[in-house]
């Protein structure tokens, strides 16, 4: 089992500190496939210095190692500003069994090549460990098959409650309406959100798009999906942010907040994608706006919607 490997240096004083508490993270994360953070508090030090001694030494550190090490600087007043601020989301690790299956399933519906651990390797931006387990637990669970040629998913295996099963399932946030804030009509919402991800294409280090049926309809028109149950978005999330800020879905509707009950009904949904690779949709689409086929599958999976989600795959044959 993956484990988080957690130290903290509290008003650090000088960068000599700094490298001995590295070498130990490092030193840790070498005898397994675990992540690290180094919580820098309240030091002494300016943070520019605490940066700076961080970057060099990691390049004296195996890349495999540092690529898993992550850094966070905390003032007391920044950290208890953190605690009041309600949209400051605590991001998971990743899920490398969900990261591994979601690449597999779009280069198939993308007609690639087979993926081979490589492929995956290169395209999580991880070490080969955590992505072989992930592999071997999707392989015993007879999810994918192992071919000549590499990977392939058996689509037939794959339903919300089998992922479920098998600790495939990303990390999914989910925002209702506020109290006394009138809901916007699910139509109205996807058109208005469409509108919004042109936008956020600009921004520098976040990544939206949009999934769900209105996205699978823009694939394969026909689809037997009535209406649109709710909003699906996807997001990029680098696997070294600790945080993810809820406030900007209120650029989409400012009457959104985040519901952190996974078993209320939500008008809008939100999937976390770990991976270094980004939305990759067919190079011919007009609508730069959706999500990549893969995600689009899984999110109609998320909805229940497993026959239609099977059909969609079929259609796009």
């Amino acid at each position: 089992m993956h484990r988080s490997v957690d130290r903290t240096l509290l008003r650090l004083r000088n960068t000599r500190d700094l490298r001995a508490e590295m070498l130990l993270l490092a030193s840790d994360l070498s005898e397994g496939p675990h992540t690290a953070m180094l919580i820098v508090r309240d030091p002494v030090v300016s943070e520019v210095t605490v940066r700076a001694e961080w970057d060099r030494m990691l390049q004296a550190i195996r890349p495999d190692i540092g690529r898993r090490m992550v850094l966070e600087i905390e003032s007391l007043q920044k950290a208890s500003a953190r605690q009041l601020d309600p949209d400051r989301i605590r991001v998971e690790r990743p899920n490398f069994r969900h990261e591994v299956l979601r690449l597999i399933l779009d280069a198939q519906l993308m007609h690639a090549e087979a993926s081979t651990v490589r492929q995956l390797v290169g395209e999580l931006g991880s070490s080969q460990t955590p992505v072989r387990e992930a592999i071997m637990e999707l392989l015993r669970a007879g999810m994918i098959t192992r071919w000549t040629q590499g990977l392939q998913l058996n689509l037939q295996q794959l339903s919300r409650e089998r992922l479920a099963t098998v600790r495939a399932m990303p990390q999914v946030l989910r925002f209702r309406y506020e109290r006394g804030v009138v809901p916007r009509a699910a139509d109205a919402l996807v058109e208005r959100a469409t509108a919004w991800l042109q936008q956020q294409k600009a921004k520098d280090g976040i990544e939206f798009a949009l999934s769900g049926t209105p996205a699978a309809l823009a694939d394969v028109t026909g689809l037997d999906l009535i209406g649109t149950p709710r909003l699906d978005l996807t997001v990029h999330v680098p696997r070294s942010d600790t945080h993810f800020d809820a406030g900007l879905l209120r650029q989409l509707d400012d009457g959104l907040e985040y519901e952190p009950n996974p078993l209320a009904s939500t008008p809008v949904v939100l999937t976390l994608v770990r991976a270094d690779s980004h939305f990759k949709p067919e190079p011919s689409a007009v609508h730069d706006w959706r999500a990549c086929r893969a995600d689009v599958f899984l999110s109609l999976l998320d909805m229940g919607l497993r026959d239609q989600a099977l059909h969609y795959v079929r259609s796009l044959a």
